[in-house]
């Protein structure tokens, strides 16, 4: 069973990205906030992690910064609606393996997809 931890702190956005990738083989662990992310990381140590940038309090950008701080080397992706250039460079130097543009539908879901099948492919079940 392979964990995915979707950081976001819109519960409807939430919503929509778990039921984009649920699976059997997956299970899927949720965060509201940076804060209860970093708890979960610690108490769950899931396999990846997505990520929305821009949320109040910490944001994405805090959270890649912290992961990293604790020498974290879980593969997060990012997932956006609006990335600019500057903050997609940021969030790469930081860590993050990919972007995915929301709304996750078409072309982002199969990316999206493709990506948690290429990273477990390579995790021992």
């Amino acid at each position: 069973m392979h964990k995915i931890l979707v950081v976001e702190d819109s519960s409807f956005q939430r919503m929509i990205i778990c039921d984009a990738i649920v699976g059997d083989d997956r299970e899927i662990l949720e965060a509201g906030h940076v804060g209860d992310a970093l708890k979960m990381i610690k108490s769950h140590n899931p396999d990846i992690i997505l990520s929305d940038i821009f949320m109040p309090g910490l944001s994405g950008i805090d959270f890649l910064v912290k992961i990293k701080e604790l020498g974290v080397t879980i593969p997060v992706i990012i997932i956006s609606a609006d990335l600019q250039d500057a903050v997609f460079r940021e969030c790469m130097k930081l860590g993050a393996v990919a972007y995915i543009p929301k709304p996750l539908e078409g072309d982002s879901l199969a990316k999206l997809n493709a990506i948690l099948v290429e990273n477990f492919g390579k995790m021992p079940r």
